[in-house]
């Protein structure tokens, strides 16, 4: 979840995207997020550089859990192709045993 001005809180797949414009007030730099869904979250700045610095900030926390989703995706592929080379492994080693107990051969082996 991406923490968005410690007001909003949303997921970083939602956000369709992000933008950032004066608007009269005492708090002229709003920064908002429009997320795929419409709803639109926004945050006002007195100062033009705590807005850039609020939007570099959101902008790398959305990168980051996106990147994040993909990580968990590849390692969790990896963890089962290497348990299923290990499984392969040990049912090969389960079965030379095995016909080592029972002294079958093959007319591969002779």
């Amino acid at each position: 979840m991406i923490d968005f001005g410690n007001y909003y809180n949303f997921p970083a797949d939602q956000v369709a995207y992000i933008e950032n414009h004066k608007v009269p007030g005492d708090y002229p730099f709003e920064l908002a997020v429009i997320l795929k869904t419409g709803n639109r979250l926004a945050v006002c700045y007195k100062r033009k550089e705590s807005c850039d610095t609020a939007k570099r900030v959101l902008i790398t926390n959305i990168q980051r859990e996106l990147r994040a989703d993909t990580e968990k995706t590849h390692n969790m592929l990896y963890l089962i192709e290497d348990c299923a080379k290990r499984i392969d492994k040990r049912q090969l080693r389960i079965w030379q045993q095995l016909k080592a107990l029972l002294h079958i051969t093959t007319e591969i082996d002779d």
